[in-house]
């Protein structure tokens, strides 16, 4: 199977990424290496370019460059997404946040994000990071990313937003928008309690519990579902684990025998979620700030004392 990221730069995970998909009978393209980065709707751009002399009907995969690992083979992957669409009329993607994941604040604080996203509350978060889909509509993704960006007239759109949006325009009226799907083994992986996010005041990349994320026999699954529910818990096996908000995918690498990035590329990785970046940023500063008063503050208490 065909496999797209676009990455200007080796950060974070991309040689992690590379080897997976070497390991795993992907052909990865990485697209706009070397180039200058113009925005994440420039990514669909130069995807949809890539993907120009594709046979319509042909599966491929779509991630992120510096932060996903592909966790099992292509086949597998093609099997599952036939088995869940054998009509091949949708795009399948992963879920943001499952609740039986999250702690209970956390899963208030989502609601925020569901508000940023502007999703509804009887539609799913979808990720934009991963997707799934033969050409023809991934390629109808990328035309439909690009026009509501530019009527959107932002300087700097948000590409999950935008496909929240088409999801919920397809949603209302089924000849807009995109047909999504929700495929449980596209793996968005972080820390879902309100300490995860306070993770990142300390690093950039940080180190999580396990969570809902099983090892056995050289495989990654992930616990899905409610055990009290009607359909029950169960546990999926993962195609790609995302790790969302700068999450470290070493963990994941080590289980596999995939080869960890350079440390000189993770020390490149920067927050790229807007609302998390600014709060991070704001509260090292502050942290920074109340450090220095303080260190002021015994100075001039010793001088006071000496007088």
């Amino acid at each position: 199977m065909r496999a797209f990221t676009v990455a200007t730069h080796h950060e974070g995970f991309l040689h992690s990424l590379q080897e997976s998909a070497r390991k795993y009978g992907y052909d990865l393209a990485v697209l706009g290496l070397n180039e200058k980065w113009k925005g994440f709707v420039w990514r669909w751009h130069v995807l949809q370019e890539a993907l120009e002399d594709l046979p319509d009907d042909e599966l491929v995969l779509v991630l992120d460059g510096y932060d996903t690992v592909i966790t099992a083979p292509a086949a597998c992957l093609e099997a599952e997404y036939h088995t869940k669409c054998d009509a091949a009329d949708r795009l399948m993607f992963g879920l943001e946040h499952r609740k039986e994941h999250c702690t209970h604040a956390f899963w208030w604080l989502s609601e925020v994000f569901r508000r940023y996203h502007a999703v509804g509350a009887d539609l799913p978060i979808v990720n934009a990071g991963v997707c799934c889909g033969p050409v023809r509509l991934v390629r109808q993704l990328c035309r439909e990313m690009q026009a509501a960006a530019k009527a959107a007239k932002e300087s700097k759109p948000d590409d999950q937003r935008i496909l929240n949006t088409l999801n919920a325009q397809h949603a209302a009226d089924e000849t807009t928008g995109i047909r999504v799907g929700l495929l449980e083994g596209l793996h968005c992986h972080c820390e879902r309690s309100l300490w995860g996010p306070l993770r990142h005041l300390y690093t950039n990349v940080p180190y999580i519990p396990e969570g809902p994320v099983e090892y056995e026999d050289g495989k990654v699954h992930v616990r899905v579902g409610d055990p009290g529910a009607r359909q029950g818990a169960f546990v999926a096996r993962a195609f790609v684990v995302h790790g969302i908000w700068c999450t470290h995918l070493g963990p994941i690498c080590d289980a596999l025998g995939i080869e960890r990035p350079p440390p000189a590329d993770l020390r490149k990785r920067k927050i790229s979620q807007v609302d998390l970046r600014i709060f991070v940023d704001t509260f090292r500063c502050l942290f920074a700030l109340a450090i220095v008063s303080g260190v002021v503050a015994l100075v001039k208490r010793g001088l006071v004392d000496d007088y």
